[in-house]
């Protein structure tokens, strides 16, 4: 007999041989090789006799499959499907059965009834002819108890052969049906038992799938032959069908860090039209037809974010900045005035946006008061408001090498939320500080504030005129003692201070990189750094007290591995060791992150800390500064631990991204400037050695290496050349090798 069956979803024929399998398998001889199968497996089984000499049984059975195929393709399933329409629902139909009669020969002719019902359907698969095996249901009808719902309605082949092709054709027929539907996939659900005939809803699914895969099908091809004529220098006639959907897979794949951003088309596509079938080439297409710069900003298009903002929050920003010129709403009443008070600000040389700024007043009944004022956001941006949805999404303003990317408007922070100097007050949460005549703090409170800044500096001048006499020479040598103050303090409590330089990259408009070291041990950005450090301690500690719920920043301990913790720092006379062990202490510091309980924070030695000094720059100071502005109002805390806790590490994991892309970003730069100096030699300080792993710092550009097998003698502190031998912009870390 010849079995019918799937295999490598395939339809297969082959002869089965009698066996004495205990599992009741068939034995057949499928290509000139044996193979058994379960009874299950067979969807049709014909008596057939079985020729004895080889190529007569192969042409056998090739003639059987060619009369199968041939039948397949006069099976109309559309109008099948039509046909079944009605099935069950007609004026002849009893309790929802299919509309036929049951007869007790099954080949009988059948024909179609006057009114077009389906014709006779087999009673029962036994009255079959015995040489025919059909996997049906017990019946040989279509399943009274399935109901024409979404999961449709199965009827069996032999029924379906007749109604298709008119006659009982046998296996054949049953074959033929099964054939049709089972590479049709959308009028029938293939089963080997029954096909299911699919609902219109489901049908109609089906065929916008088909088409939709029809419409990227022609995506892809239109969109190769118009890549391709680009790349040849040649003007394609008009645009590619679904350019910007056939672009959108080219650029997901040159973001995509494991090649698997765009379907496998893709890849195969630029691999026919000469580019690696990866990100690269993908990257390489992409800058090619001018879609991408040479410089793409891979980094920032992997984050994702919604740079920029919408019509609303940009609305929501030209009103809120008409406010500067007439503050007389109700964001600006009740606020202590404290314009009378002498305040500075200290930036870096090109700052754009003033977000703090220092006073420093004599007490009437002796002592000092400090004032750190910080900018007002959250006064008059609402809480889910557009702008500030636009700000939440994208966390903070990203400061790159070659442009910067503001968290809000900066027409609104020039203006309203600036602390800049003009002719009126500007609104600040100020922290006022009450201070012995020798620096030792009293008392602190926050407050709701109007502030009028009288001068603007640089820390280079602010460092010229701490020398100098009148009012802002004093001010500057009064911050900077208290400053010492609160620094002793700290490090006497374990806290660290770095002081190492940091690299500065920016691009011109010329696509000239500048590089330059930025030290910040001068006593200006001491200063003010360590007074921002104080405000954001004493913003933890209050919150604390008052139970009012805030992202704690922690830092642990020293981290595990690596190399051994720094011990204490060698004489100050000694600045290489130092800067050697600074080195170390950096890169040694445990991992950090934040908790909605106070958690040490070790690297500064504080018990309690927390961000709110840059709200116009950090969305996370933003959340901390509404609670800190609730405190100051003495009403309850604006976002209760719940609400707190959700935005707070969402932020968090924010945050960490987007300083993956800034890191990423100024080292691909980097890199492109190194990548002039390859073969040249640079000096290298150790800092740290474990076994034969050592740690050394390129410090012409700040930049780490480890190297194995270095000499005993390179120790830390130890200088040592090494010979600069690949720097792929895009490859991420540049090679070195002993000088």
């Amino acid at each position: 007999m010849i079995v019918e069956f799937l295999k490598d979803n395939a339809f297969r024929l082959a002869f089965a041989k009698p066996t004495d399998d205990p599992g009741g398998r068939l034995e057949l001889d499928c290509d000139g090789r044996p193979m058994r199968l379960h009874p299950s497996r067979a969807l049709v089984v014909s008596q057939e006799g079985e020729p004895g000499d080889p190529a007569a049984r192969e042409g056998l059975l090739k003639e059987v499959g060619r009369r199968r195929e041939a039948l397949a393709s006069k099976v109309d399933l559309a109008t099948l499907w039509e046909l079944l329409e009605d099935d069950g629902q007609g004026p002849d139909s009893q309790n929802g059965s299919p509309i036929y009669s049951p007869m007790d020969s099954p080949n009988a002719s059948q024909k179609a009834s006057p009114n077009n019902a389906p014709p006779i359907a087999p009673k029962d698969p036994a009255d079959a002819p015995e040489d025919t095996i059909f996997n049906a249901p017990a019946d040989g009808r279509p399943d009274k108890d399935a109901s024409p719902g979404p999961k449709g309605r199965e009827y069996p082949y032999p029924y379906l052969a007749q109604l298709a092709l008119g006659a009982d054709l046998g296996p054949d027929g049953v074959s033929a049906v099964m054939r049709a539907v089972h590479r049709d996939g959308t009028r029938f659900k293939f089963k080997p038992a029954a096909a299911i005939r699919n609902p219109k809803e489901l049908l109609l699914k089906a065929e916008a799938e088909r088409e939709e895969a029809r419409a990227r099908e022609r995506a892809l091809v239109e969109g190769g032959e118009w890549l391709a004529l680009r790349i040849g220098g040649k003007s394609p006639k008009g645009e590619p069908f679904r350019k910007k959907e056939f672009l959108g897979h080219l650029t997901d794949l040159a973001i995509s860090e494991d090649g698997k951003g765009a379907p496998p088309e893709y890849p195969r596509l630029l691999g026919a039209l000469g580019f690696t079938p990866d990100p690269a080439g993908a990257f390489q297409a992409l800058v090619s037809i001018g879609e991408f710069s040479p410089h793409e900003n891979l980094e920032l298009r992997r984050l994702g974010l919604p740079l920029g903002f919408s019509a609303d929050a940009m609305g929501e920003a030209e009103r809120l900045s008409g406010l500067a010129s007439n503050p007389s709403g109700k964001e600006f009443q009740g606020r202590l005035d404290l314009s009378g008070s002498y305040a500075i600000t200290v930036d870096s040389e090109g700052a754009m946006e003033y977000d703090d700024a220092l006073s420093l007043e004599p007490r009437a009944h002796g002592g000092i008061r400090l004032g750190i004022h910080i900018a007002d956001p959250t006064a008059f941006i609402r809480h889910n408001s557009a702008l500030d949805k636009a700000a939440r999404l994208q966390a903070a303003s990203i400061y790159l090498p070659d442009g910067c990317h503001p968290m809000l408007p900066q027409g609104l922070t020039d203006s309203l939320l600036s602390l800049r100097k003009c002719d009126r007050p500007r609104p600040a949460l100020s922290l006022l500080i009450d201070l012995t005549e020798d620096h030792r703090p009293l008392r602190h409170s926050f407050k709701r504030s109007l502030v009028s800044v009288d001068r603007h500096l640089t820390f280079r001048e602010a460092d010229r005129e701490m020398e100098g006499q009148g009012r802002l020479g004093e001010t500057l040598r009064g911050l900077h003692a208290i400053s010492k103050a609160f620094l002793k303090k700290r490090l006497g409590q374990g806290g660290f201070l770095f002081n190492l330089p940091q690299r500065q990259l920016r691009v011109g408009s010329d696509g000239t990189i500048n590089f330059s070291l930025l030290t910040f041990d001068t006593l200006s950005y001491v200063m003010l750094g360590e007074l921002m450090i104080v405000a954001n301690n004493l913003a933890a500690m209050s919150l604390r007290d008052q139970n009012f719920p805030c992202p704690y920043r922690y830092q642990l301990l020293f981290r595990q591995g690596g190399g051994n913790a720094p011990k204490d720092p060698p004489p100050p006379e000694d600045p290489r060791e130092l800067f050697a062990h600074n080195l170390a202490l950096r890169r040694r510091l445990g991992r950090s992150g934040i908790s909605l309980s106070p958690s040490r924070h070790r690297g500064l030695g504080l018990q309690a800390y927390t961000f709110f000094t840059s709200p116009m720059r950090r969305y996370f100071d933003m959340l901390v500064h509404r609670q800190i502005g609730s405190l100051a109002a003495r009403v309850p805390a604006f976002l209760d631990r719940a609400s707190m806790e959700r935005e707070a590490l969402a932020q968090e994991r924010l945050l960490k991204a987007v300083h993956r892309a800034q890191q990423a970003r100024e080292r691909y730069f980097l890199l492109c400037l190194l990548s002039k100096k390859v073969g040249d030699t640079f000096e290298a300080l150790a800092y740290e050695r474990k076994g034969d792993r050592t740690w050394l710092c390129v410090t012409d550009y700040m930049l780490d290496v480890e190297l194995h097998g270095l000499p005993e003698s390179v120790r830390p502190g130890t200088l040592f050349g090494l010979r600069l031998m690949a720097a792929d912009p895009r490859g991420g870390q540049p090679l070195f090798a002993p000088a």
